[in-house]
């Protein structure tokens, strides 16, 4: 097996509190600063609520929120469900106005065009727009660019 696919193969068998931990230092490795982790307990891979899981403020102040899945099932249904949380202004305190982007990492590997397209639309609908991360990017990005995470995260050594 290639190191990329077992780094994809280790991504893919993460449960959800592991999955958000790699997901956020990914992200802060790509240069998103002011992290804020909400869906997770402090020094744990255990998972908490918070709406959205994780989010950023970007210079001019405004929001990039971030919700991660690791559903392998009604993967659209789930993505709408959270997008829908993120925009909720009770759920989260801060009105859609202020929200630019949306992450939302995943490790769902059937996601179609159709349904890229109809997420991405759905989020513009409201100002936003979406950034999906998948198992593929994720992976690739990991074994092209971050070796430190597939080792601290996934234990596979360069």
């Amino acid at each position: 097996m290639s190191k990329l696919t077992d780094i994809k193969n280790r991504i893919d068998q993460m449960d959800g509190g592991a999955f958000q931990n790699l997901c956020d230092a990914y992200l802060s490795y790509k240069g998103y600063k002011n992290i804020y982790s909400l869906g997770m307990r402090t020094g744990t891979d255990k998972t908490a609520k918070g709406n959205p899981d994780t989010y950023f403020l970007t210079a001019e102040n405004k929001y990039v929120f971030v919700m991660y899945t690791t559903q392998k099932t009604d993967f659209l249904k789930k993505a709408i469900e959270d997008i829908d949380k993120c925009f909720d202004s009770q759920k989260t305190g801060v009105s859609a106005e202020d929200i630019v982007e949306i992450i939302y990492c995943h490790t769902y590997g059937r996601l179609g065009p159709g349904d890229d397209q109809y997420l991405r639309q759905y989020c513009e609908k409201h100002g936003a727009v979406l950034t999906l991360i998948g198992l593929d990017q994720l992976g690739n990005d990991i074994f092209r660019e971050c070796p430190i995470l597939a080792r601290d995260f996934l234990g596979i050594s360069d």
